[in-house]
């Protein structure tokens, strides 16, 4: 179905970029506990399983963004990826991601020839997002969970003023 949605999309002058978010598991399964192969969960089998997702997809001829590897390897670096008591990527995560989809949107014969802009950011202080996810592991712990926060920032183009702020970097 997503290949016949591409399709119809470039019969219309439309490329699609699907962008398949990895799980948290399936990036840092370097972090999780033992206890998570014990109940079963394979990170091998994970990895080939997401992996031939993609291949089905790009043999199809949709375009792919595969981020897997590039917040893997952000999140060996140090950098944290994806937030502690919440599935969502960070807005660290979030710029990894973006940058595979601009290396992929650079390089798909539909887009490369597009005009790039060049954006600055300003930062916009600490926000606390809402998480569900939170919610439900707090009602299972005694000790108080971190809340998900994030460094809101303003993006605008260079040279004008910004005025929309959301998380990020």
């Amino acid at each position: 179905r997503i290949a016949g949605l591409s399709e119809a999309l470039a019969s219309r002058g439309t490329t699609l970029v699907l962008l398949p978010v990895p799980t948290r598991a399936q990036v840092m399964a370097h972090v999780l506990p033992q206890t998570a192969r014990y109940v079963g969960y394979d990170a091998d089998i994970s990895a080939t399983v997401h992996q031939e997702m993609i291949r089905r997809l790009d043999a199809a001829g949709v375009h792919v963004a595969d981020v897997r590897h590039s917040l893997r390897e952000a999140a060996l670096a140090g950098e944290q990826v994806f937030f502690k008591a919440d599935p969502r990527p960070t807005p660290q995560g979030a710029r990894v991601m973006g940058q595979v989809v601009a290396t992929l949107l650079g390089e798909v014969a539909q887009t490369s020839g597009l005009p790039r802009g060049t954006f600055r950011t300003e930062d916009a202080g600490s926000v606390t997002l809402p998480s569900a996810m939170r919610a439900q592991l707090q009602l299972a712990c005694q000790d108080v969970l971190p809340p998900v926060q994030a460094q809101a920032a303003r993006f605008a183009p260079k040279g004008t003023s910004s005025k929309r702020t959301i998380p990020g970097e």
